[in-house]
């Protein structure tokens, strides 16, 4: 079944095939996977599961982000997993901020290779531990480099805080003027270590690659990496954006900033490819950068 289900994958992919043939050949996928599917409740509070792409995945039982997706279908965010993977190579460097537990991990560490690098920032300690976990039980802990610190645009410490019930969720940025009542939710706050990326990563580094998903930091982040921009002028980004929460820090048009500096941007479609667009999207998702048209 895993056989047929990756062919399916692969021949949509390849054809580019029409929307509704794509969700239809998407669907017997995941029929597939069901068929398949495997969750196990250990003794240790973690919950074991399978996912679509024949991986296994430690997740916190009692998170309602992340977790109830992929106990039941075995994936999450296919519509930035699919062209994510598409641009991820054998043999390249990959930076992500914001790995959380891991699933973008284990799958970019499984398609660059041995002969590629992942290094991964998680400031939260609880799901660094699920993330290297789950990088080892699928046998990809040793081309990755784990680091326990925050990214953004200065180095020392500051305040991490992650949602008590969305344990996905978890930001450096003030939550007090975001209104949590209709989640049910509040935040539980840590002190993390902060660092700029131009200081994590050596002078010369190549970096092919980085996805970045930090709740709001983003262009905080991008500050502190400016000798890795110039220095690697190939490199893509996949950047989670959302406008609301960069404008009430003064930043609403960073990302178009961005774009009218000349960075190309693109987010996925229906069909798993990506769409060019020509201005900063209006709402939250992950936009797809380059140096060049996509």
């Amino acid at each position: 079944m895993r056989i047929i289900a990756r062919a399916i994958e692969y021949i949509a992919a390849c054809l580019r095939m029409p929307l509704a043939i794509a969700r239809h050949l998407h669907l017997l996928t995941t029929i597939a996977h069901h068929a398949r599917h495997r969750v196990l409740f250990l003794p240790s509070g973690r919950v074991l599961c399978s996912t679509v792409h024949g991986h296994m995945l430690f997740v916190d039982p009692e998170d309602l982000s992340l977790s109830p997706r992929l106990m039941m279908d075995g994936e999450w965010e296919p519509e930035t997993t699919r062209p994510l993977l598409a641009i991820a190579e054998p043999g390249m460097n990959v930076v992500e901020i914001g790995a959380n537990i891991g699933w973008y991990s284990v799958l970019l560490a499984k398609r660059i290779g041995r002969l590629g690098s992942l290094i991964c920032f998680e400031p939260h300690l609880g799901n660094t531990a699920l993330l290297r976990d789950n990088l080892e039980i699928n046998g990809v802990l040793g081309h990755c480099t784990l680091r326990h610190e925050a990214v953004c645009d200065r180095n020392g410490t500051t305040v991490f805080q992650r949602l008590s019930r969305h344990r996905g969720s978890g930001t450096i940025i003030a939550l007090e003027n975001i209104d949590l009542s209709p989640l049910g939710d509040r935040p539980e706050a840590v002190t993390v270590d902060t660092i700029r990326l131009d200081d994590a990563i050596p002078a010369g580094t190549r970096v092919d690659l980085m996805k970045i998903d930090a709740e709001g930091a983003e262009a905080a982040i991008f500050d502190g990496m400016s000798r890795i921009i110039a220095e690697n002028p190939d490199i893509r980004l996949i950047i989670e954006v959302s406008p609301t929460t960069l404008s009430k820090q003064g930043r609403g048009n960073w990302l178009q900033g961005l774009l009218d500096a000349g960075w190309s941007a693109a987010v996925a479609n229906e069909s798993g490819g990506l769409r060019p667009v020509l201005a900063a999207p209006n709402h939250a998702t992950d936009v797809f950068l380059r140096r060049r048209p996509w």
